[in-house]
């Protein structure tokens, strides 16, 4: 139903009628559901173009969202949002509400979707070449085994990009860190991982330089 909303709240402000979407928007009781219809208009009207109505209405989402009280919902409301974002290529207002999305992510109080929040923002990251903060945020992660898979994606995405050099500087942290994993069958995961990356890197480097 509420996507449906958001929808017709879409057309309303395609057409021109942006008062009358925030007004119909801003009337729904719940925050979550506000935030949604907000961000749902924002992603309806990506295919426009509008920048500056874009960033507004994902303004007035944010500024909804943090009213909501559980920080996973605050997360995937933005996040969903963010993706469509990176996926049209507009890069900038990705960037720009990253940090929003950052935060919310590192308050989630589950320890596996926080992981999987942080995850997804570090491929996000990596997919629009934002590695210097792909991997600082990956070096705050306590658990060793997260530690390393996150930095095992970061390395496919640099050999992807041709970046063989830094790759193969993150595949042997990623060892170091995989190397303090006690239990085996976690460590050996792990290692899985990294070898898996460095395979990516090998094959793509190989098929550099047989192009050249």
């Amino acid at each position: 139903m509420f996507i449906e909303i958001a929808e017709a709240l879409a057309q309303l402000a395609k057409s021109g009628q942006f008062d009358l979407a925030i007004q119909i928007a801003q009337k729904v009781d719940d925050a979550t559901m506000r935030s949604f219809a907000f961000s749902g208009i924002a992603k309806e009207l990506i295919e426009t173009k509008h920048i500056e109505l874009i960033n507004q209405f994902l303004n007035f989402a944010i500024k909804e969202a943090q009213k909501i009280k559980d920080a996973l919902m605050r997360f995937l409301i933005i996040f969903n949002i963010i993706k469509e974002l990176t996926v049209t290529g507009h890069i900038d207002l990705t960037n720009q509400f990253l940090n929003f999305a950052i935060k919310e992510a590192q308050k989630i109080e589950d320890a596996q979707r926080r992981w999987e929040a942080i995850f997804e923002i570090i491929k996000m990251l990596t997919q629009i070449g934002q590695f210097d903060l792909a991997i600082q945020i990956a070096q705050k992660i306590d658990n060793p085994l997260q530690h390393s898979l996150a930095l095992s994606e970061i390395v496919k995405r640099l050999a992807k990009v041709g970046q063989f050099e830094r790759a193969i500087a993150m595949i042997d942290r990623a060892i170091l860190v995989a190397e303090t994993i006690k239990v085996p069958i976690t460590r050996l995961r792990a290692f899985a991982a990294i070898m898996a990356a460095k395979q990516e890197v090998e094959k793509r480097s190989k098929g550099s330089q047989e192009a050249k």
